[in-house]
């Protein structure tokens, strides 16, 4: 099928709901634009997904928290006792209510438990080397300008530093491993997450009108576990042709094959109506 000629057009998109588009055209327009979407049970909800977000309020409150009540400390070991002692309590406040519903979510709290020295050891070299938390959690958005009108692209970017001589950088967390984060890396084209944040953060000037020259994804589940973008200039500005031609691909009318591999099928949410053919 292709999308009808009379189908409102979307006036924005995510970056989730581009490597949506991307994974899968059809996809896209069965849970984007028509909002179709399977009922979570219990166990879909119970998800690691929810333990991501958790830490992410955890991490903002930190830092924020930093930025409001700094701890003047010059004492190396003695900062980073009661920046652990900080994090922890930060944390547990967060992971309380999800531990008072479910038991299950305690082997995620105990995880992350023993994360946080290594986390705050981190933090600190980070420090060091003189870079400065600037935001976190902030909407960030740049418009494409497409043939059927401009288009926003916005999302949720997780942090913001920021160097006095290496400008900023744009991190995007995960509670995944350093292999998984890498897939990604090699995947930039499809799921081109981190690059739209980073363009979005160097068009607009957003800290204090710093250049964004570096883009990386940081595990929060293993040492020492920050990946990189390669060559990101090149990448922001190669980003706006690739969407915008996607984006006119669809609205033009253009089939919408259901082009996934068997990988993303399985888990679809469209994998009930769409007439793909044989599943695996």
């Amino acid at each position: 099928p292709s999308l009808p000629e009379d189908f409102v057009k979307p006036t924005s998109i995510s970056p989730s709901a581009y490597r949506a588009l991307r994974e899968c055209p059809y996809r896209y327009y069965v849970t984007r634009l028509l909002g179709l979407k399977e009922r979570s049970g219990l166990e879909a909800e119970v998800d690691l997904s929810l333990v991501g977000k958790t830490l992410h309020a955890a991490l903002y409150d930190f830092y924020h928290g930093l930025k409001t009540q700094a701890l003047e400390n010059d004492n190396i070991y003695e900062r980073t006792k009661l920046l652990k002692q900080r994090l922890y309590a930060i944390s547990h406040k967060h992971f309380k209510p999800l531990l008072e519903v479910d038991g299950r979510w305690l082997a995620a709290w105990i995880e992350w438990e023993t994360l946080i020295p290594s986390w705050i050891d981190w933090h600190i070299q980070r420090e060091q080397s003189g870079w400065v938390f600037h935001d976190g959690e902030k909407q960030v958005s740049f418009d494409l300008q497409t043939r059927f009108g401009d288009i926003r692209v916005s999302g949720f970017v997780d942090r913001l530093d920021i160097h006095p001589q290496e400008g900023v950088e744009v991190i995007d967390y995960k509670f995944s491993s350093k292999n998984s984060i890498t897939k990604k890396k090699n995947n930039l084209q499809d799921d081109p997450q981190l690059v739209i944040y980073a363009k979005a953060v160097n068009e607009h000037d957003m800290v204090n009108r710093q250049p964004t020259t570096t883009a990386s994804w940081i595990s929060v589940k293993e040492d020492d576990s920050r990946v990189e973008v390669d060559d990101l200039q090149s990448e922001m500005k190669e980003l706006p042709a690739q969407m915008i031609a996607d984006i006119e691909s669809l609205w033009g009318g253009s089939p919408m094959a259901a082009s996934a591999p068997d990988s993303i099928c399985q888990y679809c949410q469209a994998r009930g109506i769409c007439r793909k053919g044989m599943w695996s």
